[in-house]
């Protein structure tokens, strides 16, 4: 059996996650210290980025379909208690700053899976 396709031909190979980003179940919250996990110097390809902007629409309407889902709609400002949201839009209309939220989570993902060893071919 082949591997499953992902996009226009890129592929993940996966690879056993080290003790070290394992994730501990028993931590307190109140000791909770964030400590992702350093990608700095990880540099992806141009193939990546180009991928990581098709993850970021989609991380958004992944976002936005829960949001429709739990009653929310489309608002200028938001609201918690109307469940009204301003980015309850499509990707290509939200500004910039916007997109970058979603850009940023969708290129830390990439790198991170190339840090911890995963392969990403094309």
């Amino acid at each position: 059996m082949g591997r499953p396709k992902i996009l226009g031909g890129v592929y993940l190979a996966g690879c056993v996650l080290n003790e070290e980003y394992k994730v501990s179940m028993t931590m307190k919250k109140e000791d909770y210290i964030p400590q992702p996990i350093d990608t700095t110097d990880v540099v992806l390809p141009k193939e990546l980025i180009e991928l990581g902007e098709v993850i970021a629409k989609n991380v958004h309407e992944v976002w936005a379909a829960g949001r429709v889902k739990d009653g929310w709609t489309y608002g200028m400002v938001r609201d918690d208690v109307k469940k009204t949201h301003p980015c309850l839009i499509p990707y290509e209309e939200l500004t910039e700053t916007e997109k970058d939220y979603d850009r940023r989570t969708a290129l830390q993902s990439l790198r991170l899976m190339v840090k911890l060893g995963f392969r990403i071919s094309i």
